[in-house]
């Protein structure tokens, strides 16, 4: 079975396994070129945990993007925060219409830096953009854990309340 090429999309992936290491390293040199008035993105699969500690301090989460918005469109918009290595919008896999969600990873974290002072004031075919920075994976785990920890708190607090109950209901005294 061969999958078409849908014709009107404005994206294309494609992955390649290359032999040799030093065939990788050259082809990595072309990411953020301009081809046919397009950016190329070329990056690994397999990453350190340095190279994805990298992405995240380099990179920013944007959410309400305009559903017909292109990666160029997107770069257009925040260009001016500094160098841009990627633009990463997801779409639907079957009619490559946007999510509504992406990433952009700027070359150094100084472009995710100026992005915060200024996301209150982006916009991308109309509509203004949600910025966030990215955070990394252990961060957001901590995060979770930080939150199921509290509610176990709160569920115990309330558990071990030994009080009396009240004759008079909140209702009369509140209401």
């Amino acid at each position: 079975k061969t999958n078409k090429i849908n014709e009107n999309a404005t994206s294309k992936n494609a992955y390649i396994v290359f032999e040799h290491e030093e065939c990788l390293d050259k082809a990595l040199t072309k990411n953020g070129s301009l081809i046919n008035e397009h950016y190329i993105r070329v990056d690994k699969v397999v990453k350190s945990k340095k190279e994805v500690n990298d992405d995240n301090k380099n990179s920013i989460f944007l959410g309400n993007i305009p559903f017909a918005a292109t990666e160029e469109d997107v770069r257009a918009a925040l260009l001016q925060c500094g160098d841009i290595e990627y633009v990463r919008l997801l779409r639907d896999a079957k009619t490559n219409i946007g999510k509504g969600i992406g990433y952009v990873k700027f070359v150094d974290s100084s472009g995710v830096l100026f992005a915060m002072k200024i996301k209150d004031n982006v916009e991308v075919k109309g509509r203004k953009l949600r910025i966030q920075r990215c955070k990394s994976k252990m961060a957001l785990d901590h995060t979770k854990k930080a939150k199921e920890v509290k509610a176990k708190q709160n569920e115990r607090s309330q558990n071990n309340f030994r009080g009396r109950k009240s004759k008079t209901s909140d209702k009369d005294v509140f209401c």
